[in-house]
């Protein structure tokens, strides 16, 4: 039992961390009945695995595949293979649109439109991460390393070796 917060970044807090409720950003989006809010980790913090994805469908928690392959897919684009964004994901969906009877335990759930779910969910995030400058292009790290050098002289943290030209330039700036 958790006491009462404020918001969902107050939660993720208690739960993940500070550090990781800070580089979250909320994402949002309706499509065809089925709506979806939350918040995603920016590219600079990263797991190598998938253990800190929450979905919920209303209050539930629930899993499911489509969800949590949108998640991967869209956070791919801009993190290194193997590692996976966290996220706190709340769906909302009238009910003759879901099954919750899939699993004795109601934790998996079967969505009518399920590609419709997956695309709202992946263009969530990436609408998300594209306008905190997450999912520009990155360079390959060998084209970081005075980028990298420099911003380490500055005592600007890096979290991953995948933050943007634009980013290491911005802290060493910053820094």
């Amino acid at each position: 039992q958790l006491p009462p917060v404020a918001d969902a970044r107050a939660r993720v807090g208690a739960l993940l961390g500070e550090a990781t409720a800070r580089h979250m950003v909320p994402l949002a989006g309706s499509e065809g009945g089925y709506a979806v809010q939350g918040l995603i980790t920016l590219p600079l913090v990263s797991r190598g695995n998938r253990s800190h994805q929450f979905l919920y469908l209303g209050r539930r928690p629930i899993e499911d595949k489509q969800i949590s392959h949108a998640v991967a897919q869209a956070g791919a684009e801009s993190l290194p293979p193997g590692r996976y964004p966290a996220a706190l994901l709340f769906l909302e969906a009238p009910p003759g649109l879901v099954d919750v009877n899939v699993h004795p335990a109601k934790t998996e759930v079967r969505f009518r439109d399920g590609r419709l779910v997956h695309h709202l969910v992946s263009q969530a995030i990436r609408g998300a991460l594209g306008e905190r400058g997450g999912l520009r292009r990155v360079l390959p790290l060998t084209h970081l390393t005075f980028l990298c050098g420099a911003a380490a002289l500055a005592g600007v943290p890096l979290l991953s070796g995948f933050w943007s030209k634009d980013e290491i330039l911005a802290a060493v700036a910053a820094a």
